[in-house]
């Protein structure tokens, strides 16, 4: 039996890093508690919530708007981050306002045919349609408000298609701005080159990276391209983020997505040395200190020091179900099956609703029995 978890979900878990790693571990069951019930900053957001959607297309229609519409799930962590740190944030509400602004639950009600309709895939999936209904703009995943602010303000004064924004240049609008939002949009579609060709363009036209727009449209592209499989290819990118932006509040991310790359190129010793230099910075983080733990257990490199990873996380998390989970996978890797179903255990009694955990232990078991049978 191979070892469980395999390395397509530490991938997952390693490129949502500079999230999860900055922010409280958020309840993954339940629905948007209000901000009267959790204590949280009220959203700032004007959602219009009356009706059915064709109300929302109405008053955007009458208002001469566009719909902004935030695809979510009850469940979904990121999308819960984006109601506490982004639509709490007062000039995202600024920014919002010139908008009909609406939540919709993907897995619910209409919520489920308007998610086929707009081909929302991940959560959250934000959506900014015309009054006929028509797709204007997307972004999807969690995103700072300042990201958000932009998206509203390009999508509104043109540039939200690659049509709108070449017209733009072609009056003669050769600005850093346009140039950005371009090669955005050329790195949502997969064209590696054309994005990182108006990269060049902007830190030609102002290398300050105002508003961090620059660093962030260098880090999509690599994220797209290890996505995509050009792991090569992000590795250059994930490097040439962190020469020229080394004090990045995204440093974190890029390396994180360096390390990935590193690994699915082929590099798995030079992988592992750059995440753990990550948790080095890091060693009182219970999350970065179990992901070091995955790591290394999914490249099979550095074992000793992913034990000891494994074992801090769960001293670091007062024995979290997470922590114990990873601690249950490094003792995988080595071919310590007693030990990785004892870990199991423990994870499950931290949380013994979790079917994925339960899972996990059976896995662990079955293991643990062939490694009995296989001795003499």
């Amino acid at each position: 039996m191979t070892p469980p978890a395999p390395f397509s979900r530490l991938a997952f878990l390693l490129s949502a890093l500079a999230v999860l790693a900055l922010t409280a571990l958020l309840p993954v069951t339940g629905g948007r508690a209000s901000a009267a019930e959790t204590g949280a900053k009220a959203e700032l957001v004007p959602w219009h919530q009356e009706g059915d959607f064709a109300t929302a297309l109405a008053k955007a229609k009458k208002e001469k708007k566009y719909v902004f519409i935030d695809f979510y799930a009850t469940w979904c962590g990121p999308c819960k981050m984006m109601d506490r740190q982004v639509y709490t944030d007062s000039a995202m509400g600024k920014a919002a306002a010139r908008y009909v602004n609406r939540k919709i639950d993907a897995e619910k009600g209409e919520g489920i045919t308007l998610a086929k309709r707009y081909g929302v895939a991940a959560y959250p999936t934000m959506v900014i349609v015309d009054a006929a209904g028509k797709e204007v703009n997307r972004e999807q995943g969690f995103r700072p408000a300042s990201h958000m602010i932009r998206f509203l303000d390009d999508t509104r004064e043109g540039r939200g298609t690659i049509e709108g924004i070449e017209k733009q240049l072609a009056a003669g609008k050769d600005t850093y701005d346009n140039r950005v939002a371009l090669g955005e949009k050329y790195a949502q579609r997969g064209d590696h080159d054309l994005a990182r060709a108006q990269f060049d363009k902007a830190i030609a036209l102002d290398p300050s990276d105002p508003g961090q727009r620059s660093s962030s449209l260098l880090l999509a592209i690599a994220g797209s391209e290890r996505t995509s499989g050009a792991h090569a290819a992000a590795v250059q990118d994930y490097e040439r983020f962190v020469t020229l932006y080394p004090n990045s509040p995204r440093s974190i991310e890029a390396r994180s997505g360096l390390a990935v790359s590193l690994a699915e190129s082929g590099r798995p010793d030079d992988a592992f040395a750059t995440y753990k230099k990550i948790a080095a910075e890091r060693p009182d983080d219970p999350q970065v200190q179990s992901s070091l733990a995955r790591f290394s257990a999914a490249l099979k490199v550095g074992m000793d020091e992913g034990l000891a990873a494994g074992k801090k996380a769960v001293e670091l998390s007062q024995g979290g179900a997470q922590a114990y989970d990873a601690l249950a996978e490094i003792h995988a890797a080595r071919g310590e099956w007693d030990e990785a179903v004892v870990a199991a255990e423990k994870a499950l009694e931290a949380r013994p609703s979790d079917n994925y955990l339960r899972g996990r232990l059976e896995k662990f078991q079955e293991g643990a029995v062939q490694n009995r049978s296989a001795k003499p």
